[in-house]
């Protein structure tokens, strides 16, 4: 803007000089003619060029104002640009620094993550084989217990539950190193599965209630006076007079006499006493037959079964329900094996301890 007013002010200054040389030229031509007027228009003239010349002085005057105003302007503009693109500067110094800082935290952060899931690692490594070396031991407790029931205690229900426990957990182990043991456990648990079954304990308890109802068992003398039915014709009409008399007469007599042919055995006949004591002795054998069946005792207890068998066929009635049974209940029991060969499960145990050992020797060796 200034330095259009500048160009202004020098075009009217031309424009001045131009306006006196052309008017200088015409008095010049008009000279001779006007003379006289020349002289009397000098000093209207002059006045006006000391005008304009004040003018000029006075527009001069206030663009050096203008222009030093301006100057003073941009000088304070410029130092606050200075001062501000100083402080830019500072800004982003210090937003350097603290981005330094924050990549140096991210950088710490980062190894602090690293250890951390290192030792995450390690933690989990070392969890997984703790469970890894607990689940052994509990299939090495588990096989422990099948050895023991089955050969101190002969159980072989018990002996197989505890081998199909510890078969189970190496399978959820799911270790590919494990399959021989695998196989070891199943050859084990086919053999144990193999044995024939006894329920010594279903025996002992039948053993028990017959001790119990022993007293109850009918004698074969409660029935020997039986009278045997009279040899009368359904048909036959009864006769009148004398001759049905005698026929009456005579029936009663054949219901006073038992037949009995020379064949059969005799009846023992026992006294009051005798019954009571043949009853103790049948529940002191019973009792001893269901001793020798909790100790797996067959030699005796096919011995007590042909006493007490022998007792039954003397001195109780065979033709009673209670008692037949009795007799079928025990031949059974007489045929049946208490003590049967049982196998030898240790293979399970050696194949566990053989791999926990190969297992320690290479972990020592990696170490």
């Amino acid at each position: 803007m200034t330095d259009e007013k500048a160009q202004d002010a020098g075009d009217s200054t031309e424009q001045s000089a131009v306006t006196e040389s052309t008017d200088s030229q015409t008095s010049a031509r008009t000279e001779p003619a006007a003379a006289t007027g020349a002289t009397a228009n000098s000093g209207g003239g002059r006045g006006l060029v000391i005008a304009m010349l004040a003018l000029l002085a006075l527009v001069a005057v206030a663009l050096s104002g203008y222009a030093f105003y301006l100057s003073y302007q941009l000088q304070a503009s410029q130092a606050e640009t200075a001062t501000r693109q100083q402080a830019l500067a500072d800004d982003l110094t210090e937003i350097s620094r603290e981005q330094r800082q924050t990549r140096d935290a991210l950088a710490g952060l980062e190894q602090v993550q690293e250890s951390t899931q290192a030792a995450l690692d390690r933690l989990a490594e070392r969890e997984r084989m703790d469970n890894f070396d607990w689940a052994m031991a509990e299939v090495e407790y588990l096989t422990i217990i099948a050895m023991q029931r089955l050969n101190l205690a002969q159980d072989v229900d018990t002996a197989l539950a505890a081998l199909e426990a510890a078969a189970r957990r190496v399978k959820d182990i799911d270790n590919p190193a494990l399959i021989p043991v695998r196989e070891q456990f199943t050859k084990d648990i086919n053999a144990l599965r193999a044995v024939p079954e006894t329920d010594i304990e279903g025996m002992a308890l039948y053993l028990a209630d017959l001790v119990e109802r022993a007293e109850q068992l009918p004698l074969a003398d409660d029935s020997t006076s039986r009278p045997l039915p009279a040899d009368t014709d359904a048909g036959e009409e009864p006769v009148e007079g004398w001759r049905g008399m005698l026929q009456a007469i005579w029936a009663e007599i054949r219901q006073l006499v038992v037949i009995q042919r020379a064949d059969d055995p005799p009846t023992e006949l026992l006294a009051p006493e005798e019954r009571y004591f043949l009853y103790q002795n049948l529940r002191i054998e019973l009792a001893n037959a269901r001793a020798a069946v909790l100790q797996r005792d067959s030699r005796n207890l096919q011995a007590s079964i042909e006493l007490i068998q022998d007792w039954l066929e003397r001195y109780f009635n065979t033709d009673a329900e209670a008692v037949a049974n009795i007799q079928d209940s025990l031949s059974q029991m007489a045929t049946l094996e208490l003590d049967p060969e049982l196998p030898d499960i240790s293979g399970s145990m050696e194949s566990v301890r053989a791999w926990q050992r190969q297992r320690s020797e290479a972990n020592g060796a990696g170490e």
